[in-house]
C-alpha cells in the first residue's frame, strides 16, 4: 500500500478497496467497544468537520463517548499549551490529569542517553512512566500534547500494554496467558 501517493482516493469518494481485507474482514476488526468509538468519531467529523478546532473537536468527541476523565501526556516544551488543553478541558466538565515528558527528573546519564549539553544535568523524557501515571489514574480518553519523536511511539506502544494488559485482568485471560508461557516454559527445557 501507498495511499500517499494515490491521485484519486477512490476509497473515500467511490468505495474503491485497494487492500486485500474483504468488508466483513474489516468489520470483524471492530468489537462493540471500537464501534461504539466510531460511532462517536462519525458523529465529531459528520456534524463538526472543518466548523471547531481540534480541541474543540476533541471535547466534543469525549462527550460522546461518555468519558468523565481526561489524561494529557506532553512535551515540557510545550507546558503552556498543556496548560491551556488542560483548562479547556476542566471548563468542559472533565477531570482531567496531566503528565509532562521529564516527570521523575531522571538524568540521561542513568540510561546513557545523548544530551543536549553533555556534562550538566539533563532530565530525560520518560514516556513509559507518563502512560504508567495515566493508566494509575484511571484516565478513560488520553491525549497527547507535542511528544518528540520517538517519545510518541514509546508512550502509544505503552499505553496499548498497558490497557492490554487491565483487559486481560479484568476478562480473566491472563489465567490462559500465564499457563500459555508455563507450557513454553516446560518445553525450553525440554
Amino acid at each position: 500500500m501507498n495511499c500517499a501517493f494515490c491521485k484519486h482516493h477512490n476509497c473515500y469518494i467511490k468505495g474503491q478497496n485497494c487492500t486485500r481485507y474483504s468488508h466483513e474482514q474489516v468489520v470483524d476488526f471492530y468489537d462493540e467497544e471500537d464501534i461504539d468509538m466510531m460511532k462517536a468519531a462519525a458523529a465529531t467529523e459528520s456534524r463538526n468537520y472543518l466548523k471547531m478546532t481540534r480541541l474543540e473537536e476533541s471535547v466534543f468527541f469525549a462527550q460522546q463517548m461518555g468519558v468523565k476523565k481526561i489524561g494529557i501526556a506532553f512535551c515540557i516544551g510545550l507546558a503552556v499549551e498543556a496548560k491551556f488543553c488542560a483548562q479547556y478541558f476542566k471548563n468542559a466538565g472533565f477531570q482531567v490529569e496531566s503528565i509532562c515528558c521529564k516527570n521523575c527528573g531522571v538524568d540521561k546519564d542513568v540510561l546513557g542517553l545523548e544530551k543536549i549539553k553533555p556534562g550538566q544535568f539533563e532530565g530525560m523524557c520518560n514516556p513509559a512512566t507518563q502512560a504508567q501515571v495515566l493508566n494509575d489514574a484511571k484516565t478513560e480518553l488520553n491525549f497527547i500534547v507535542g511528544l518528540c519523536v520517538g517519545h510518541t511511539i514509546w508512550y502509544l506502544q505503552s499505553i496499548v500494554m498497558l490497557q492490554f494488559l487491565r483487559l486481560l485482568l479484568r476478562t480473566g485471560f491472563w489465567q490462559i496467558i500465564l499457563l500459555a508461557l508455563y507450557i513454553l516454559a516446560i518445553g525450553a527445557e525440554n
